[in-house]
């Protein structure tokens, strides 16, 4: 995979990851006459719930359901300037024009004035955009194999990358996909979030982890892995790393799923397999819940670097299935 990292017009960062190596140079320049950002973004924390709130006006202006042939996220063409100057791409990443965190914040005075219960705080951050492909039309769902592996590669530049930047407490990269949700671009993309703060769920779901490593004298993670694997009854797919649990959430229907990713960020470690010999896995390597053997699990906590090592991303309600699921069990290729 081939890095370029160029500047759009308003001196955003822009970052194009290709795949082919036979690829032309990324040169194409942004023509557009943007004014440079000014984002004013500030976190506030909630006095009745005590967790951080982001403030992001400025995010009233941004680009709202435009038609297809308005797209900002789709390729350039001549006579319509978009996001990316290129005519085409593989997958790119820039910083978003309206974001929720950036570096350049405005300070801010600590508490919400009048109300000195109310800390307040500089929304110091990053956001991303990240486009999976420069078909409009497309989908996660629809992306070959290939070209899943160069997101889930991209997440791990980024977030490796954002991790160093002052202020970032938690990186969480998400798909935005669906106006249920407010999503107002429907060009198949997701976006990268760097936040100032540990967000109310993973903070909640770390100290439960840290309880009952006190408690036990294990890791949680290992105990469910062994767990699952144990009763057999939840795993659908599985292999000797990636399995597919079903129906761990309540309220989702018989048609319900329940996808738990693993994510970490320590250093590559060496995993010899029965079936294929000797791998090398690199760090940021997400992989679906079962994939780490639970007797590895502890050589590899004490590789990782900011504590978060095992990260979870749920799917609710259930998602619309693209490919029917296997009856049985097999290669984990049959996902």
């Amino acid at each position: 995979m081939r890095r370029s990292v160029r500047s759009l017009a308003d001196g955003r960062e822009i970052i194009y990851f290709d795949e082919r190596p036979g690829t032309p140079p990324r040169t194409a320049v942004d023509e557009r006459d943007l004014p440079a950002t000014r984002p004013h973004a500030e976190i506030r924390r909630d006095p009745l719930t005590a967790e951080w709130v982001a403030v992001a006006a400025h995010r009233q202006t941004r680009t709202y359901k435009p038609p297809a042939d308005l797209c900002p996220l789709c390729p350039s063409q001549p006579g319509r300037p978009t996001e990316i100057p290129e005519r085409d791409y593989d997958v790119v990443v820039f910083e978003n024009r309206f974001p929720s965190f950036a570096q350049s914040v405005p300070d801010t005075p600590p508490t919400v004035p009048g109300m000195p219960m109310v800390p307040m705080a500089p929304g110091l951050g990053r956001c991303e955009v990240v486009c999976f492909t420069s078909d409009h039309n497309g989908s996660f769902g629809r992306l070959s194999p290939q070209r899943v592996r160069t997101v889930v590669d991209v997440w791990a530049d980024r977030t490796a990358e954002l991790s160093r930047l002052p202020g970032v407490e938690q990186v969480f990269p998400f798909e935005n996909r669906g106006e249920e949700i407010g999503v107002t671009l429907h060009h198949p993309h997701g976006q990268i979030y760097g936040y100032p703060f540990v967000t109310p769920k993973t903070e909640r779901m770390l100290q439960v982890a840290r309880d009952y490593l006190a408690e036990h004298g294990r890791p949680l993670l290992g105990d469910v892995l062994a767990a699952e694997r144990a009763a057999g009854t939840r795993v659908l797919v599985t292999g000797e790393f990636g399995g597919l649990l079903s129906g761990l959430l309540a309220g989702q229907g018989e048609r319900g799923r329940s996808i738990l990713l693993q994510a970490f960020d320590g250093d590559r470690f060496d995993q010899r397999l029965k079936s294929t010999g000797h791998v090398s896995v690199p760090a940021l390597l997400l992989t679906i819940v079962a994939a780490t053997h639970p007797d590895r699990f502890h050589q590899i906590v004490g590789r990782t670097r900011d504590g978060l090592c095992a990260r979870f991303l749920c799917t609710f309600p259930a998602f619309e299935l693209t490919h029917e699921l296997p009856e049985a069990s097999g290669p984990v290729d049959a996902l």
